[in-house]
């Protein structure tokens, strides 16, 4: 018999690694549009985002160049909800501007093309800065996975 199926692994750490909080130069990875799984007939842009320089996780660690974060948009289940429609809009649009190139000012935003599944396609590759946190539980949530690393924001690189 192999010795590999009398391991030990009662001391084994589980934990995902998570990234330093603060900026970090990331580009998309991937970009789809999906329907959520908690929400039936709810649908949310999926942006996965990947580090493109190495990195370090919070005990120290190295963590190499493609280490990834995914961050959903949801989008509002009643659209006619003027108050979250317009919130998706400002996700959508700050996403856009990053994505881009562009500054978050009057300018930018009138340059700024249609977003469509062309747009959301051609996403793919590019580069901006992104706002790493780490999540922290919620009264009521479940803390079975314990904190992940998460995009609070993202923002263009410029210049």
């Amino acid at each position: 018999m192999n010795s590999f199926l009398s391991l030990s692994l009662n001391d084994v750490d589980t934990s995902m690694p998570l990234l330093t909080e603060g900026k970090h130069e990331v580009a998309i990875a991937e970009a789809t549009v999906a329907e959520s799984k908690n929400s039936p007939g709810c649908y949310n842009l999926k942006v996965v985002f990947a580090t493109t320089q190495p990195s370090t996780d919070t005990k120290g660690a190295a963590l190499k160049p493609g280490y990834k974060i995914t961050r959903y948009y949801p989008a509002p289940s009643d659209l006619r909800d003027p108050e979250k429609n317009e919130q998706f809009k400002k996700s959508l649009c700050l996403l856009q501007l990053a994505v881009e190139g562009l500054p978050n000012t009057e300018e930018g935003k009138k340059q700024l093309p249609v977003f469509d599944e062309l747009f959301i396609a051609n996403m793919i590759g590019r580069k901006v800065i992104a706002n790493v946190k780490t999540s922290k539980v919620r009264d009521g949530e479940d803390d079975t996975y314990g904190p992940k690393s998460e995009i609070a924001s993202v923002s263009p690189i410029l210049g």
